[in-house]
């Protein structure tokens, strides 16, 4: 029995080490797990606090933006010098300095001018490498959020905020859903031919042009420009996001506009569905068998790059002959920006004797301008001028008198005056179609043989500025 006890005596020591490395572990667990969830407790606390700060600079961007660029008589635009900031103008007052710059630290005080010295050196990015793929490409000034003075100004966060412009980005998302249009006049099969060239589907960058058949479902459930970097190019290869970040500043998935009144306040009326309020100007314009290349059958030459089939994006209006309204004539037609006549009055040197006749010439340069947004048809033109005024030559006779010959400019030239203005493409890419806001001169060609003027014009020289190479 003794020695029966020693043995359990052992046992009881060994049980006793084992409980107490337990209870020395459990203890170490417990306060490793304390620590733990203190730190767990403290990050989700400045997470919390992070995003109320966030939440913070968004109401404040939200209520600048509102309080700033919500009446009708304000307007956006961007700054010239980088086109990232946003400014909003009092539509009503001219002026180049803005209301406020969109953009953290013109909340009070003196308004910010938006060049990174003015900021100073206290910034936070944020448009950068992830979204732009450059470092620190719109930066704000950091604001700091601390609690009210009377219980202690204690530092609490920061914040900055920056209100880009949509508006100014091409909106290469927006998905051709003409197919929807199914009520008049869009019922008859001529004006369904036409819908995308008479749909404002806005500037589309050349990855998109023309939309690839696989993206018209994805772009159509697109909510934001991210999901661009998912769409594929007209060739089938994907955008993918190194382009879409290159095309942060010029590629939106879609902005929208109000038709505001900036003088009166409120909203513009919407009569592209009311013609008839419009006059028979716009009825004519309307009319697109008349106004507006047939996209089946382009017009010569060809557009670059050439139209593939009907639906095809191209709008290419054809110059019209003038439609009398109220008074007031309308038509496409290109705008006369430049004209120059100059007249020469001579003895005919190539008359022999005594006697010769007077012969008058001239040589002048004509520039015409495409003032709509679409292009134009290229076509050869003809220019007449009317109401050349007379010409009074003053010659000295052989008994040293004078003798005054007075003759009309308009008969000398066939009355009236006409040049022929030739459209001549070789094979030039910008003279396949007259292009949205381009400018094209004519000179005129020195031509003596004729005995009489014309009847087709004078022939001129396209696309040259130069009077003495092509002397008239």
């Amino acid at each position: 029995m003794k020695g029966r006890s020693t043995k359990f005596a052992g046992f009881a020591l060994v049980a006793a080490v084992l409980l107490l490395g337990f209870l020395v572990l459990l203890v170490t667990t417990l306060a490793r797990l304390t620590l733990h969830e203190t730190a767990s407790a403290g990050l989700a606390v400045k997470v919390v606090v992070s995003r109320q700060n966030a939440l913070l600079g968004l109401d404040a961007a939200l209520g600048q933006l509102q309080l700033h660029a919500g009446l009708d008589q304000r307007v956006t635009a961007t700054d010239a010098n980088s086109g990232l900031f946003t400014g909003v103008w009092e539509a009503t007052t001219p002026g180049t300095t803005p209301r406020i710059w969109l953009l953290s630290g013109n909340e009070h005080g003196p308004l910010l001018a938006v060049t990174p010295e003015s900021m100073g050196v206290d910034t936070v990015e944020l448009v950068g490498l992830g979204t732009a793929g450059i470092s620190r490409l719109v930066q704000a000034p950091r604001q700091t959020v601390t609690t009210p003075s009377e219980v202690g100004e204690k530092i609490l966060g920061h914040y900055a905020w920056w209100v880009g412009d949509e508006g100014s980005k091409a909106p290469v998302g927006q998905v051709d859903r003409s197919a929807e249009l199914n009520y008049p006049p869009f019922d008859r099969a001529d004006a369904r031919a036409r819908l995308t060239q008479w749909l404002g589907l806005g500037p589309r960058a050349e990855e998109f042009e023309p939309v690839a058949t696989e993206n018209a479902v994805g772009l159509r459930g697109a909510t934001t420009t991210a999901q661009l970097a998912l769409t594929k190019r007209s060739d089938g290869s994907p955008v993918g996001v190194t382009v879409l970040r290159g095309n942060f500043t010029s590629w939106s998935r879609d902005n929208a506009a109000v038709l505001a009144d900036t003088e009166a306040g409120g909203l513009r009326r919407d009569l592209s569905l009311r013609p008839e309020l419009l006059g028979s100007a716009f009825t004519a314009w309307a009319d697109s068998t008349a106004y507006m290349e047939d996209p089946a059958y382009p017009g010569t030459p060809l557009p670059t790059p050439a139209a593939t089939a009907a639906t095809t994006l191209r709008r290419r209006h054809r110059v019209t002959p003038p439609v009398a309204d109220i008074g007031i004539v309308h038509s496409v037609a290109p705008v006369l920006s430049y004209f120059l006549l100059s007249f020469n009055v001579r003895t005919n040197q190539s008359v022999t004797g005594s006697v010769r006749p007077l012969e008058v010439r001239t040589r002048g340069m004509i520039s015409l301008w495409n003032p709509y947004t679409s292009a134009l048809v290229p076509e050869d033109l003809e220019v007449e001028v009317l109401g050349l005024p007379d010409a009074v030559a003053v010659l000295n006779d052989s008994a040293g008198g004078t003798v005054a010959a007075t003759f009309s400019l308009d008969a000398a030239f066939g009355g009236p005056l006409r040049l022929a203005l030739p459209w001549i493409t070789a094979g030039r890419d910008d003279q396949q179609s007259w292009l949205p806001g381009r400018t094209y001169t004519w000179a005129t060609r020195e031509d003596l043989t004729r005995a009489a003027p014309p009847t087709a014009g004078f022939a001129c020289e396209f696309y040259t500025r130069n009077l003495s190479a092509a002397a008239g």
